[in-house]
């Protein structure tokens, strides 16, 4: 693979990330909600989420964004999750009950 490639690849991931992170959000879509997620990174399988607004729907996305998994949450404040992924780098997009959303970075172990 030439280095053109290479830069190319890592300016798309660059892009995705920037546009999931809320770098450049859609208008009306994203949120000032304090999101906590811990442990971070991941090592154990289980994760909580604890937010100040009513949670609605949890994404989890590969580093390319593609779902990995969603899970329905019954606009809670507290969500423990048990999730059994890869080791890497996941997104995680929050919806919450207003429909706004805001996205994560998680390391898995």
């Amino acid at each position: 693979m030439k280095l053109t490639n290479y830069i190319v690849t890592f300016s798309l991931l660059i892009l995705i990330a920037g546009t999931l992170y809320g770098n450049d959000p859609a208008p009306g879509n994203n949120t000032t909600a304090k999101i906590t997620i811990y442990p971070n990174p991941v090592s154990n399988n289980n994760l909580t989420i604890i937010s100040d607004q009513k949670i609605e729907k949890i994404e989890i996305l590969s580093i390319l964004g593609q779902a990995v998994i969603t899970e329905k949450i019954d606009n809670l404040t507290s969500v423990k999750l048990n999730i059994d992924l890869e080791a890497g780098i996941y997104l995680f997009k929050i919806t919450f009950s207003d429909q706004t959303y805001n996205t994560k970075r998680i390391w898995v172990n």
